[in-house]
């Protein structure tokens, strides 16, 4: 029959256990026939035809061949990061295959392999980027207590993001790591608070291989 698959970017952090949240979604994706869920990239207003248009002004254009085979379809719906997807037992990979081969040289190639299938017609469900995926500054700047994230993506504006020195106690050792940072305090608290209760629940781990 086949398996649920949850995608992760290695980039993200996931703060939370979200097993009984992740069986809630899959029954409504079962419910609606939905083959994929996912999130909006950078925010609620991106469309894909806003998309199209950095590419072309970070890029220079090195997207083209997901520009040419979007140029028939309505560009004005959501364009989606693939960051945290999940999968269904009825998502056609080879399908994914063909766009993503097609797509050869492109930037992103495997997200817009994505948009592409979504663009065509490919049932999905929009998740809450708020939840499962805050990345981008429109997210990360609006961000609140409230919102109570499962993942951190750390992609997105380059405005939104640094990267420094910072400190992480071992086993009553102090060694400093340079890191991917969100600007936004509130976020780097969860983000510095979460590494250190990492350590401290892996700390064999951690001394043997950065002790």
């Amino acid at each position: 029959m086949g398996r649920w698959i949850v995608l992760l970017d290695a980039d993200m952090l996931l703060l939370k256990n979200p097993v009984e949240n992740i069986n809630s979604i899959v029954l409504k994706m079962k419910k609606d026939d939905n083959k994929i869920a996912l999130c909006q990239d950078m925010g609620s207003s991106v469309t894909v035809a806003q998309t199209v248009e950095q590419f072309l002004n970070i890029f220079g254009d090195r997207t083209p061949i997901f520009k040419e085979n979007t140029l028939t379809l309505d560009i004005s719906r959501p364009y989606l990061n693939s960051g945290f997807v999940i999968f269904s037992t009825k998502f056609d990979f080879y399908e994914f295959k063909y766009h993503a081969d097609l797509m050869e040289g492109d930037m992103i190639w495997e997200q817009n392999a994505i948009n592409l299938m979504c663009l065509e017609g490919l049932n999905y469900l929009l998740l809450d980027a708020k939840k499962w995926n805050l990345h981008g500054s429109k997210l990360l700047n609006s961000y609140s207590a409230g919102d109570d994230p499962f993942i951190i993506h750390m992609t997105g504006d380059s405005d939104s993001l640094d990267m420094g020195l910072f400190d992480i106690t071992i086993d009553s050792t102090t060694i400093k790591f340079y890191y991917r940072y969100v600007k936004n305090k509130e976020i780097f608290n969860l983000q510095i608070n979460f590494i250190q209760k990492l350590v401290n629940e892996n700390v064999i781990l951690f001394s043997k291989y950065l002790m």
